[in-house]
Order: C-alpha cells, then structure tokens, then sequence
C-alpha cells in the first residue's frame, strides 16, 4: 500500500494523500510509525532533513531520498548516526536516486578489476522530457559557485558515447565522502558532469553560470519558475534520449571499462527507480539487509537492477 503525504493534504495521485509538514516531529511520527519505508520526495532538498529521518528511526521506519546536495545528505547521514538508526535496525539511504545512488552501485561492479585509479560519470539528460520548477532549482543551483576545483559549471566538458555521440555539459557536485566514490576496498576520486542531447544547451548553461553564481541562492527557485514556460517551449528542439555514462579510468587517465544506461524514448526518467528496487527487496525479503546510513549497492543487486532497466526499454551497455 502507498500512502502519499504533503501541505495540502490534496493530490492526483491514485492512492491516499495526508496533510503533513516536514517540521511537525509528532506528526512525522504517527506517520513513520504506520511505515515500512518513507520516502523523502520534497525538492529541491533546501529543507532540513533531521526532523524526518528522527521520525522514521523513532517509529521504526526505513529512510530514502532522492536527494543529490552534498549538504543535505550529510546531514541525513549525521541525523543517522545521532539517533543510532542501525541499532534500531533502520536503514537510512540518501541519495538513492541516479547519483549518487546509482552511480556507486556501477563503480561497484569494478570491484575485482586492478587499476581502476578514478571515475567519471556524465549524465546527459534528455531535453524532451518534462521541466519543473523543482528539476530546474535543483540543476541551477550549484552553478558558478565555489567547488573543489574551482566554480561548478564554468568550463565546456565533453565526452563521448560507446556509439560515437559527443556529450556537452560542465562540471556537477556529486554527493560522496571528499569527492571519492567507492570502488572495491578503495575509495578512488570520481568526476561528475551534466549535460543534455543537444550540446547547444551545455554549453549556454557553462556561459551563464558565472551570472547564476552570482546570483543570491534565494533567487534561484525564483528564476527556476521563471524558466519553466520557456524550458518547456524549447523542448521541442530536442529528443527524448539520455543517457549515463560511466568511465573506470587507470593512473594514467586512460579508459579501463565503462557502463552506459541509455533511454531510447522518454529520456533518462530514472531518478525515482533505485527507490524501486529497495522496495521490491523490501517486500520480497520483509527485511533490508544492513542497518544505519547505507549505499544502494548494499542493499540492490546489479543484476536486479538491470532486469529491471531492461524491462523498462533501456539499453545497457558494457
């Protein structure tokens, strides 16, 4: 059964929706306490998590977003550690969406293969899919703004496709412990860029993302919905392809195996799958296999997983 929840109390969707406030401790708990599995779905994920993930270790109840902000899912974590959700056998997983979620669990599969030194991922989204205020807040928001390397966004990268696409987009935070994913017994440096099917809307990204970083932080969800009638009118000049890219590079930089996801129609429309696949473990198994704040590879299957992306029609490719 799925229970949905929000402000209003009111939605389209074919099940039950409650009014519920993210800051309201008790209410959250009568909530979580019913649960076997809250799902964390208010973005842009400017909103503190705390009160929401000491709700569901309170009442029991397995945590998961979709999460992709560096700070907030540092905050969840701590809110995990604080309130001691593996003694109380709670799994809490942020990020459980594309990335960081999805992305560990590829590295994942490079576990036995010596010499992986780094990773990179890029993720070319599909500009025929659906804008929304919340997806455009969340793509804007780290632009031009201070990174490890310097400001995010700001330089044209490029890649290519296992077909020959070149893929344009810049430079993206991704939410791993000091900039390193998780590959076997080591953590390795991982890049991350973002990107669309046309290289045209990269590469205007790169050259407006100084003015967006300098822009108050406030600003953006209003801008965001400022651009949503115009990202929609564009989408016409795109297609419905995305696809994620993923590179185990050796000391030298040079390409030592690769995994790409590609979405033939309706774009990469992915975020919300990881999610899934914990719920099908979670009703098949009635249990989650570790408790505390975990990756996605500790609880899904590679294999599980691309059953599923197969049967969905997207292509993997290895």
């Amino acid at each position: 059964d799925i229970v949905g929840a929000n402000r209003s109390g009111r939605g389209l969707a074919s099940y039950a929706v409650r009014a519920l406030d993210v800051t309201d401790e008790s209410a959250l708990m009568d909530f979580a306490r019913d649960a076997d599995l809250l799902v964390n779905c208010v973005g842009p994920y400017d909103h503190d998590p705390v009160p929401i993930v000491k709700a569901c270790i309170r009442g029991r109840c397995h945590y998961a977003d979709l999460s992709e902000i560096p700070a907030f899912i540092e905050r969840v974590r701590g809110a995990a550690k604080a309130f001691d959700a593996r003694a109380r056998g709670v799994a809490v997983i942020p990020g459980c969406s594309t990335v960081p979620g999805l992305a560990q669990l590829i590295a994942s599969q490079w576990r036995d293969r010596a010499g992986v030194a780094s990773v990179e991922a890029f993720l070319a989204m599909a500009s025929r899919s659906p804008a929304s205020a919340s997806l455009l807040t969340g793509l804007l928001q780290p632009m031009g703004r201070a990174g490890p390397d310097g400001r995010w966004y700001v330089r044209v990268r490029r890649t290519r496709a296992s077909d020959g696409r070149k893929l344009t987009g810049g430079s993206y935070p991704a939410a791993y412990p000091d900039g390193r994913i998780r590959v076997g017994a080591n953590r390795v440096p991982f890049r991350f860029s973002i990107g669309f099917d046309r290289g045209w809307i990269g590469r205007a990204l790169v050259f407006f993302a100084p003015l967006i970083g300098w822009l108050p932080l406030r600003s953006i969800p209003v801008l965001a919905h400022v651009l949503v009638p115009l990202a929609r009118a564009a989408s016409w000049l795109g297609s419905a392809r995305g696809i994620l890219v993923q590179v185990a590079q050796g000391s030298g930089g040079e390409e030592v195996a690769r995994i790409e996801v590609e979405a033939l129609a309706g774009g990469l429309d992915i975020p919300a799958a990881p999610v899934l696949w914990v719920t099908q473990r979670l009703a098949r198994t009635g249990a989650l296999p570790v408790a505390g704040a975990v990756d996605l590879d500790q609880l899904v299957a590679w294999e599980d997983a691309c059953d599923w992306l197969n049967a969905a029609g997207y292509r993997i490719t290895t």
